[in-house]
């Protein structure tokens, strides 16, 4: 089993992947992929042409394809009934579906861990997707895999989708984070200077140095800035 970037003669097996993932959303009552915003064989084309188009493939049969995008989408620039978990660069996943005889077969988990590890291979820190509020088998999955809602955002024209984001690289040195408890001098704004079992953080106001677990520091965060 491999994935591989699609290709034009992948094209066919591509829409016949959508269509069999139209009508089983459908039996579910969502209207996600159905009528005019269902993908279609220009979404395919345009995918290739930006090099994010995707196919799981298993002994030469097509049965999963995805979008992986490492450019900023401008339909998240604005989100309502929430916030995004962090302004990082970030991956985004867009017409992830499987093909009818790989549905059921957990192999949604091959083509997320692809994802996530080519975000993290390219010290990208964070992954985001969007999914119908009726898409319950995605919603799981989202959970499953420790995706955070974050609100709402509106795919064109007017498209409203579940948001949802996931912090690869939580941490790296020379963050600036804010912690729920503040330092004896009052600031609760520190900068990361080591990384490992134990961070260092310094006060951003004093410039003195204190030391936190990693469990700490987790519990503690309050925002990153």
């Amino acid at each position: 089993m491999i994935i591989r970037k699609a290709t034009k003669e992948d094209i066919n097996n591509i829409i016949k992947i959508f269509d069999n993932a139209s009508k089983f959303i459908a039996s579910y009552g969502s209207d996600q992929w159905q009528g005019y915003s269902k993908p279609s064989e220009k979404s395919v084309i345009r995918d290739m042409q930006n090099e994010t188009a995707y196919v799981l493939v298993d002994d030469d049969a097509l049965i999963g394809y995805m979008s992986l995008s490492f450019d900023k989408d401008t339909n998240y620039d604005k989100i309502k009934n929430g916030r995004w978990e962090s302004n990082y660069d970030y991956g985004v996943i867009h017409r992830l579906s499987l093909d009818d005889s790989a549905r059921g077969k957990g192999l949604s988990k091959v083509l997320f861990d692809f994802a996530e590890q080519e975000c993290i291979n390219k010290n990208i820190r964070s992954i985001r997707i969007d999914t119908h509020s009726l898409n319950v088998p995605m919603k799981s999955i989202l959970k499953n895999r420790k995706y955070k809602k974050c609100g709402i955002v509106t795919i064109p024209p007017d498209l409203q989708r579940e948001a949802y984001e996931k912090i690869l690289i939580p941490f790296i040195v020379g963050d600036i984070i804010q912690l729920k408890k503040s330092h004896p001098c009052g600031n609760d704004v520190f900068k990361i200077l080591r990384i490992g079992m134990d961070f260092r953080l310094e006060c951003e106001k004093c410039k003195s140095q204190i030391w936190l677990s990693r469990t700490d520091v987790n519990r503690r965060l309050k925002k990153r800035l």
